[in-house]
């Protein structure tokens, strides 16, 4: 089944334009600290991290704030997503080396 002809509930996932391309989520803002919190023990200092269903891109941002030492690699199935992961991320190093 091809990613376009998935049908997904409305309550998926929720997100309003942002400006620049940028897609908002209110729950990104609202559950990165705790996910930031939960994944610490677990992120090694360098290395690489896949993000699967990245949404937004939101989240992709604050991690990589976070665990620079990390190479991040934001994934998603829907476009206007990938999209949104560009564009919040034009301005941040995700990959290192």
């Amino acid at each position: 089944m091809s990613p376009s002809s998935r049908k997904l509930p409305n309550a998926a996932s929720f997100a309003i334009p942002a400006g620049n391309g940028k897609l908002h989520a209110p729950s990104a803002v609202r559950n990165v600290d705790s996910i930031i919190h939960a994944i610490r023990a677990f992120v090694p200092t360098n290395g690489k991290a896949l993000e699967i269903a990245s949404g937004t891109g939101e989240h992709i941002v604050r991690y990589a704030a976070e665990f620079p030492g990390v190479r991040w690699q934001p994934t998603d199935i829907a476009l206007d997503r990938l999209e949104s992961i560009t564009a919040w991320t034009e301005d941040v190093k995700l990959s290192r080396g």
